[in-house]
């Protein structure tokens, strides 16, 4: 008998034999009994929203309800346009608090090229040239001049950690002090962004800006030690004649010497060599697809709040560079674990350990993705914005706007199913809502209703639950 055939005959069609991700979150337990796995309509919906960042279409969900696969279904979205789109949304909101399609373009683009997670780094640190050319160039043009504000993003978007308290004392949770702070920004003071020149009216290139690294620098002055200080995070304040300027060179976290070259070319090596690089992308990806992370702050790798599972932490990170820093290849790790595919049901336990899915709210760009497939037509975009919180996104569901895409899903329905409002229309809307045919009690309370009106109330009371605000 093969290795397959015993897998298959331990754990089921369609399961895995349980990784290290299961036997870590298994032994912080003790006592708590773990909830049960969650059906199979809850599977789909929960993975469709985490991969693709959409509600499952009804004819997916019945295919997949008609023979379960979850295996199967993982590689299928991990392999779809879908999941480019929405995890470009994840990487992008790691570097940037603004929209940028054109980064964002370029970022769906490596992905579906299957980069590697450090080489898009290293592209996104180390680019030169005009944004028309090199998009990944549009990640420096958005902090350039200010290095506080490179060196604080980095720290946070690819470390797991909050440089900036180091910024002008000595940060007490992380003992980082300016010296630290200032050596890393050095790496990227040879930077400089321009705006090109356009040759005439049709030049393609007008407007555009860039990123330049100029042979000479490498070095920068502490802040509120010189007046002539151009790189500093304070504002410059004049000193006594007497008073030195404090210069800080290139220099890594804990490095005792200067590097050499200290141009952003050194960042990058120093940066992916870092054991923090793989432990926040990995950690980030967890509280994504789990709730919350491993390690809480999201920014707080290496201060004094320790990971709730270091050890997992560390072979997830393990895991991460063993496999070429491929996001696809955690992602599936921690989606076909038993910790993920658990039941939402609580019995009230502490969310660290992770024996309950935990409920999550939608995104405003999940939701509206959800509400145009739903519709069948697109989501009008003054509706849901990024920046939304959770009380602004639900608040838009009241919108006249919504209702229109009400009326357009119900007409989607009787268009798809002709004839009189039966039955079938209203387990039509709960699947294409809820991802679930409508219960006993519930097809017992649709019985006496016949109208389009009737699946118009439906379709506005199942939008509005709370059971499809959340991803449980």
């Amino acid at each position: 008998m093969t290795l397959l055939a015993v897998t298959a005959l331990l754990f089921g069609a369609g399961q895995e034999a349980p990784s290290f991700v299961d036997r870590h979150v298994e032994a912080r337990l003790g006592a708590v009994k773990p909830a049960g796995p969650c059906d199979e309509g809850e599977f789909l919906r929960r993975l469709a929203l985490d991969l693709t960042g959409v509600v499952p279409k009804v004819e997916d969900l019945k295919t997949y309800l008609a023979r379960p696969d979850r295996t199967k279904e993982v590689d299928k979205l991990l392999a779809s346009d879908g999941f480019d789109a929405w995890w470009a949304r994840f990487l992008i909101e790691l570097v940037t608090p603004a929209d940028d399609a054109d980064l964002y373009g370029w970022l769906k683009g490596e992905l579906k090229r299957r980069r590697p997670y450090q080489a898009l780094v290293r592209d996104l640190i180390t680019a030169e040239g005009n944004s028309l050319d090199t998009p990944a160039v549009n990640f420096l043009l958005r902090y350039l001049p200010r290095l506080q504000d490179v060196t604080g993003v980095v720290g946070t978007a690819f470390l797991g950690t909050n440089l900036r308290c180091a910024e002008c004392h000595r940060d007490p949770s992380s003992a980082l002090a300016p010296q630290d702070f200032w050596g890393l920004a050095a790496f990227f003071a040879r930077a400089r962004s321009y705006r090109a020149t356009a040759i005439g009216e049709d030049d393609p290139y007008a407007r555009t800006f860039g990123v330049v690294e100029q042979r000479r620098g490498g070095w920068v002055c502490l802040p509120k030690t010189d007046s002539r200080n151009n790189f500093g995070g304070c504002e410059p304040v004049p000193v006594p004649p007497d008073v030195k300027p404090v210069w800080v060179e290139a220099r890594w976290l804990g490095a005792a010497k200067p590097t050499v070259n200290g141009g952003r070319q050194e960042f990058a090596d120093f940066l992916v060599a870092d054991p923090r690089f793989a432990r926040n992308l990995v950690n980030r990806v967890w509280a994504r697809l789990m709730g919350r992370g491993l390690q809480e702050p999201l920014d707080g790798l290496g201060g004094k709040i320790k990971p709730s599972h270091p050890e997992l932490l560390e072979d997830l990170a393990g895991h991460f560079v063993k496999t070429g820093y491929d996001l696809r290849a955690t992602i599936r790790l921690i989606v076909l674990s038993k910790a993920y595919q658990r039941s939402c049901r609580s019995d009230g336990s502490d969310p660290r350990l992770f024996a309950h899915a935990a409920l999550r709210p939608l995104s405003a760009e999940q939701m509206a993705a959800s509400l145009a497939q739903i519709a069948g037509r697109p989501v009008p975009s003054a509706l849901f914005g990024p920046a939304q919180s959770l009380r602004q996104v639900h608040a838009m569901l009241q919108h006249p706007d919504v209702e229109g895409l009400i009326q357009a899903g119900a007409e989607r329905v009787l268009k798809d199913l002709p004839g009189p409002v039966a039955q079938g229309h209203f387990e039509y809307v709960y699947l294409s809502v809820l991802s679930r045919p409508p219960s006993e009690p519930e097809r017992k309370e649709l019985s006496g209703k016949t109208t389009p009106e009737d699946l118009r109330d439906v379709f506005w009371a199942l939008i509005n639950s709370l059971e499809f605000k959340y991803n449980h």
